[in-house]
């Protein structure tokens, strides 16, 4: 099914995987919306604010009963290339924000993605929430201050392309003095396996600790692996390949001053790699 004819179908499908950080639920979500409008379930001509709420309700209800705290390892956003039919990927947030959405109350994380994203206005966002505007000012300054979205931009570049493969040459080479060079001092690693293929069950901390993880892992790469340059979510990433399946995504993030390495998020978890191809 296609979002052909939904009112602002773009906005739900991008406000639910903000939300959820997974293509599936949110593309399950803009099915039903657009279910839902084909029978007439929804007003004619219902405000932009009333689809909003509509889809903040579905992601808040699948965030109630998530359980994530059982998650074996860190948990990361769902990567995908290309969108659902008819739906435009404009106002999705950057992968690394994206993965900052789990640090917020499922209220927070509401109130940021309607206004960081979607720019919506303090008085739309209240409408969409039912909450006052003072309210969303508030819950938005929170979850500003947790997660500092100007610490963390968009990096596809091609100083984030030159970055990533001068990352694969020294990693091939087996020298991890050298990685360090390439590595912010607040260098993160951090890997999501879903506990079905073996990964760093914690993040890996510090530039020398992260160079001598990936010197070690590679190792292990099979010898017909294929290696691809992407784009996930405005930032540069590398995927990996054997027989025209990808076996991991890594995620590049750059320090804005230095455009050193500050952030690799790799997922490794088959299952939210299905669109990756």
């Amino acid at each position: 099914m296609t979002a052909e004819g939904l009112p602002y179908s773009s906005m739900i499908f991008n406000l639910a995987y903000n939300m959820l950080g997974s293509y599936a639920q949110a593309e399950d979500i803009l099915q039903d919306m657009q279910l839902k409008f084909l029978e007439k379930q929804f007003p004619s001509e219902a405000p932009k604010s009333y689809y909003a709420r509509a889809t903040i309700n579905h992601c808040l209800n699948i965030l109630k009963k998530a359980e994530r705290t059982s998650y074996p390892g860190p948990w990361l956003p769902e990567p995908f290339i290309a969108p659902p039919d008819g739906v435009e990927i404009k106002d999705l947030l950057h992968y690394e924000l994206a993965s900052l959405m789990e640090d917020l109350s499922p209220q927070e994380r509401a109130v940021f993605v309607l206004r960081e994203a979607m720019d919506l206005s303090h008085k739309e966002i209240a409408e969409a929430l039912e909450i006052s505007a003072d309210n969303a000012r508030q819950l938005f300054s929170r979850s500003k201050k947790k997660i500092n979205p100007s610490a963390h931009t968009r990096t596809h570049s091609t100083v984030a392309l030159e970055k990533a493969q001068q990352l694969l040459d020294l990693i091939t080479k087996g020298d991890p003095e050298a990685l360090i060079s390439l590595f912010s001092e607040d260098m993160r690693l951090i890997a999501d396996g879903g506990g079905k293929v073996t990964t760093a069950r914690k993040p890996v901390i510090g530039d020398a600790k992260v160079a001598k993880f990936l010197v070690n892992i590679a190792r292990f790469a099979p010898d017909d692996l294929e290696i691809r340059s992407m784009e996930i979510l405005s930032q540069t990433a590398i995927g990996f390949f054997q027989d025209g399946q990808c076996l991991t995504i890594w995620i590049i993030s750059l320090d804005d001053e230095s455009k050193r390495i500050r952030r690799i998020f790799v997922v490794g978890n088959p299952d939210k790699l299905t669109r990756i191809g």
